[in-house]
């Protein structure tokens, strides 16, 4: 029987890594490409969405020179928890991603604390408002830009897109919904604070 492939997809904060697996041999094959953490301003961290799909084809491609396509079993994904990625009904980004060390929703975590009950989030959620969840983030963007947040059909995290870009697919990894505090960890559903 031929050998079968597993790859393996990361996408970092500033580079893309990826590995084809064999079970008997462990790692047969690695590729990485670089990406930029962009900061267009202080405090601000952002991505490139299309950045790190040309860099997940890019890496397959030099996975694939390695590996014959047709014993590829299986990819899977990981990658930065929580990137923000909004996309359009086509599935286009509709920005740059906005990462997990953004700090420009301070304002909107500050008033997160003011406005919920901190042990019922807790209870909740897992944890407590901060500038890594998505909601003080998408809160800011509706504040700032609008007529992105209006457009948003879908909003992912950075494996998320990849996921899609490979399958055609939406889904949403359980971790990033954690992450993003506006999910409910007991009934393992969406809360809006």
């Amino acid at each position: 029987m031929a050998a079968q492939f597993v790859l393996g997809i990361d996408i970092g904060t500033t580079a893309l890594k990826a590995v084809a697996l064999e079970r008997e041999h462990g790692i047969v094959a690695q590729a990485d490409r670089p990406h930029e953490l962009l900061s267009p301003r202080p405090g601000w961290a952002e991505e490139d969405p299309e950045r790190w799909w040309t860099t997940t084809i890019e890496a397959i491609r030099e996975l694939l020179a390695v590996i014959p396509v047709d014993e590829v079993a299986a990819i899977g994904v990981s990658g930065m928890v929580p990137a923000m990625v909004l996309l359009d009904a086509a599935g286009l980004p509709l920005r740059a991603s906005v990462q997990q060390n953004d700090a420009r929703s301070a304002a909107e975590v500050k008033q997160l604390h003011a406005n919920v009950d901190l042990g019922e989030f807790f209870t909740v959620t897992g944890g407590v408002p901060n500038q890594q969840n998505i909601d003080p983030r998408w809160r800011w963007l509706a504040r700032h830009e609008p007529a992105v947040v209006e457009r948003t059909a879908h909003l992912c995290g950075s494996y998320d897109f990849i996921v899609f870009r490979l399958t055609g697919r939406y889904s949403l990894e359980e971790n990033w919904a954690v992450e993003s505090g506006l999910y409910d960890i007991r009934q393992r559903r969406r809360h809006i604070p």
